[in-house]
């Protein structure tokens, strides 16, 4: 037999890691999409319970403010022998005055590679290993995207006072960070001009705070814990506040990390006030993310620049894997 025993090995690792599910509660991916339990997990145990606060309901007058959101994306349009290529666009989406403005960046093309990489890492606080840039699409798209972000989000820090700025995910300080926009100056700026700086994130990672979302589903008013605690004990480098909120009595509980000087219930509940919520979900960061998404058409005309205008060759070429694996449509998912 050509399996023995080290396959073997790895059947009575599966078998035994099935008893640690027995009598457990369970959703199951849809497509390799990630699904929540309706009204949370509902199991907290004492140590995750005592790390995080009470519900805390969300007054219901806050005062009115202008919103912004940002969201942003980049998408590899395809590769030179020495790095790729990308287009990136980033949107703001405000709300003031009872009117609703957005505002599209976009799509800008880049290219990173050997010819250009050390220019791009000079934009960054902290220098990256170059090779770990143009030899990883999933690191260039992500330098870019910060870039991108960061750079907006500054604008329109110094052009707001008094005002909301939301942006799509948490206030974590990341590996790349550009130096002239980091996420410190912006927070900085925000704090300057009176501005609360959100970061909202969609669908939170950290176990802990999954568990503790049933808190707030029991709650009969929109309603917020402090989660500070737990936050900081994973990520460190997250600014601000942490809060986990519920901003709609039919909504998610949202991950949210605040910078302010207002209190946690005065900005949330300005929050409330100040935009139009969707399952609980800012219309304004909605309307960022649908108009940062690329269309086919955006794409498309991308690649159509880079052929007409920029002087590319664009060389014949053929998907390795369908070349030797064949074209497949089993509907089912697997490894690379």
């Amino acid at each position: 037999m050509i399996l023995g025993s080290s396959v073997s090995e790895v059947a009575q690792l599966s078998l035994a890691s099935l008893s640690g599910i027995r009598g457990r509660r369970m959703v199951l991916y849809r497509n390799g999409e990630e699904q929540q339990p309706l009204m949370g997990w509902g199991s907290v145990s004492a140590a995750e319970s005592s790390g995080g606060s009470s519900c805390v309901p969300i007054p219901t007058e806050g005062s009115v403010k202008p919103v912004s959101s940002i969201d942003s994306s980049v998408i590899v349009l395809g590769e030179v022998d020495d790095g790729f290529v990308m287009a990136g666009k980033v949107t703001v989406s405000s709300r003031r005055e009872g009117k609703k403005y957005a505002y599209v960046f976009g799509p800008s093309i880049f290219y990173i590679g050997e010819s250009n990489v050390a220019k791009v890492n000079e934009l960054l606080s902290n220098r990256l290993p170059e090779r770990f840039i143009i030899h990883d699409a999933a690191v260039a798209t992500r330098v870019v995207r910060v870039i991108m972000e960061r750079a907006a989000a500054l604008d329109v820090a110094i052009n707001m006072s008094g005002g909301i700025l939301a942006l799509d995910g948490s206030l974590r300080v990341s590996n790349f960070e550009p130096s002239r926009c980091s996420l410190v100056r912006i927070a900085e700026t925000c704090e300057r001009n009176g501005v609360v700086l959100m970061g909202v994130t969609k669908n939170t990672k950290l176990r802990p705070l999954q568990r503790l979302e049933g808190k707030l589903y029991k709650s009969t008013r929109p309603s917020f814990m402090e989660v500070s605690d737990v936050v900081r004990s994973i990520a460190p480098t997250v600014l601000g506040r942490s809060v986990l909120a519920r901003l709609s009595s039919d909504g998610v509980p949202l991950r949210i990390d605040i910078l302010t000087e207002e209190g946690l219930e005065g900005s949330l509940s300005s929050l409330v006030a100040s935009d139009i919520l969707c399952h609980g979900y800012p219309d304004t960061l909605k309307a960022a993310h649908i108009l940062s998404i690329f269309s086919l058409g955006e794409e498309e005309s991308a690649k159509g620049r880079l052929v007409r205008t920029e002087g590319t060759n664009v060389v014949q070429s053929f998907n390795v894997r369908r070349a030797l694996l064949g074209k497949m449509q089993l509907g089912g998912r697997g490894g690379n």
